[in-house]
């Protein structure tokens, strides 16, 4: 069982050793809520998202290379990306709502994989590994399915501040609901924004990385922001949960100033793309 130690100096030179074992179960059930919220607009407009993030899927796909072998998606979503034919692909998303039931996923979280080891050639993982409850151990894991000289692809969101129209949007809804900001080591969109802290990780779970490649997600800033809007509602389940928890007298207000931070932040975002070998 994993947990964090603490030494603490009291009198007499003594130490005093607290521990925390990490109930990484209720943060992986808070995340499944999010993503459950909004499957059917993952379910029902996949061409949405795969326009969302084309540029951060060529890039990945790009780092996987053509296959053959057996792929692991990780977050698979409504496993609406397309990959090569060579490729054998199996999903696991923590979300049963938003699987495909015509395609195979297991239901599982991404720090708690249920495969054997050594059981997969290619491993990727499209904005969901920032969202693990333990995003080193899910890198752990990630390892240990993949066969030597496997390769993980993956991208995951850089900084709020380069993601605007993640972070206004936040800033109105905090106005209304007073949102506790997450803490250093809880999921969140921007969790591993810091290239070094993940490089660190990779390294520790035995996987050999390649230099991260900033890609740039212009697809909001291509949209009017009323569509833009609509799209993030559709798409972001912490975001459709807090519009939903507005009080109902307060929600119309609410939403004209969504749409007024939408159509003043820079809605282009940007992303970082790694590959990875085991």
């Amino acid at each position: 069982m994993r947990f964090d130690r603490e030494t603490v100096e009291i009198e007499s030179g003594r130490k005093l050793y607290l521990y925390t074992f990490p109930d990484s179960s209720r943060a992986n059930r808070r995340q499944a809520k999010f993503w459950t919220a909004v499957s059917e607009g993952w379910r029902e407009r996949g061409d949405h998202v795969e326009a969302w993030l084309a540029p951060v899927t060529e890039a990945i796909l790009d780092g996987l290379g053509p296959g053959p072998g057996r792929l692991l998606d990780v977050g698979c979503g409504a496993q609406t990306m397309a990959y090569a034919q060579q490729w054998d692909v199996v999903g696991v998303d923590i979300a049963r709502a938003i699987i495909d039931p015509s395609k195979r996923a297991a239901v599982a979280a991404s720090d708690g994989l249920p495969f054997a080891d050594d059981s997969f050639d290619g491993v990727v993982s499209r904005m969901a590994l920032m969202l693990a409850a333990d995003p080193a151990e899910a890198f752990r894991e990630t390892g240990r399915v993949l066969k030597p000289g496997g390769r993980l692809s993956f991208a995951v969101w850089a900084s709020g501040e380069r993601n605007r129209w993640a972070t206004a949007a936040h800033e109105v809804l905090d106005r209304y609901l007073d949102l506790r900001p997450a803490s250093e080591d809880e999921p969140h969109g921007f969790r591993l924004a810091d290239v070094e802290e993940v490089r660190s990780m990779l390294e520790v779970a035995r996987l050999e990385p390649d230099p991260p490649k900033e890609v740039a997600v212009p697809y909001l800033a291509d949209l009017d922001p009323e569509t833009a809007l609509e799209r993030l509602i559709d798409f972001v389940g912490p975001l459709r949960l807090s519009v939903d928890r507005v009080e109902p007298n307060d929600r119309e207000k609410a939403l004209e100033e969504l749409l007024g931070a939408i159509s003043s932040a820079d809605r282009s975002g940007v992303a970082w793309v790694w590959t990875a070998t085991a």
